[in-house]
C-alpha cells in the first residue's frame, strides 16, 4: 500500500500514528508539505520528526518525492543537503560518544567481554558489507547519499576494528586495545562528518545561488 503524507495531511493529520498504526500494510511513502504540495520545510509538516519516527518504527520500505518545487528544481533540493547536515552532526556526535565511552573505561579499569565483542561486531561485519556494497554506487553522489555511503563503509571499518580488538582484549585482558580501537572509529566518524557537512554546506551555498537568480 502507498501512504500519501500529503493527502494524509489534509484529510486527517495525525501522520504518525496513521503510519504507526498501519506499517504492516505500507511498501511505499509519498511526500510533499502542505499547505502548496511543494517540497519539505516550506509547510506545516515537520519532516524532522517524521525522519526519526520512521527509523524508530523500523519502515524499511520505499520513500518517493512527489512535489512541486516552490522555487524551482535546483532550489527545492536543497532540504536534502539540510537533511545531510543533520545526518553529518549525529556522525560526528557518535564519533565523541565512542571516544568519551572509552575513555570512561579506561578510566575505571573495566575490561570488556572479548567473546562478546567478537561475536557481535561479525553478526554487524556481515550486515554493513552488504550494506555497503548496494551503496558503493552512491560514493560520490550529493552529500545526502554520500553521509549513507560513508556511514555503512565506516561501520564495516569500525566492525573490523572491533573484532582485532576483541582478540587483543582476550590476550591482554586489558582495556588498552579497545580504547586504541575506540579512537579509529571516533576518527573516522568525526573526519567522515565533517566531509559530508562540507558538502552539503556547499550544496546549499549554491542552492541558495541559484535561488537568488
Amino acid at each position: 500500500m502507498q501512504y500519501d503524507i500529503y493527502h494524509m495531511q489534509r484529510m486527517e493529520g495525525e501522520l504518525a500514528a496513521t503510519i504507526k498504526a498501519n506499517l504492516p500494510k505500507i511498501a511505499h511513502l509519498q511526500l510533499a508539505d502542505n499547505p502548496g504540495r511543494n517540497e519539505p520545510g516550506t509547510g506545516e509538516i515537520n519532516y524532522r520528526f517524521l525522519f526519526s519516527f520512521l527509523d524508530r518504527i523500523g519502515y524499511d520500505g520505499w520513500i518517493g518525492c512527489e512535489y512541486k518545487p516552490k522555487a524551482g528544481t535546483e532550489a527545492g533540493l536543497g532540504w536534502r543537503a539540510r537533511t545531510a547536515l543533520l545526518k553529518a552532526a549525529c556522525m560526528m556526535g557518535f564519533g565523541v560518544f565512542v571516544l568519551a565511552r572509552a575513555l570512561w573505561g579506561a578510566w575505571t579499569g573495566a575490561v570488556p567481554d572479548a567473546a562478546v565483542m567478537g561475536v557481535i561486531s561479525l553478526l554487524a561485519l556481515a550486515a554493513n558489507l552488504g550494506v555497503a556494497w548496494i551503496l558503493y554506487a552512491f560514493r560520490n553522489g550529493d552529500a545526502n547519499m554520500r553521509s549513507v555511503w560513508l556511514c555503512s563503509r565506516n561501520d564495516a571499518f569500525g566492525n573490523l576494528a572491533v573484532l582485532a580488538a576483541a582478540l587483543a582484549v582476550a590476550g591482554t585482558h586489558t582495556v588498552w586495545p579497545d580504547l586504541v580501537v575506540a579512537a579509529v572509529m571516533a576518527s573516522l566518524a568525526l573526519s567522515g562528518g565533517w566531509s559530508v557537512m562540507r558538502q552539503a554546506r556547499s550544496e546549499l551555498a549554491a542552492h541558495s545561488a541559484g535561488h537568488s537568480h
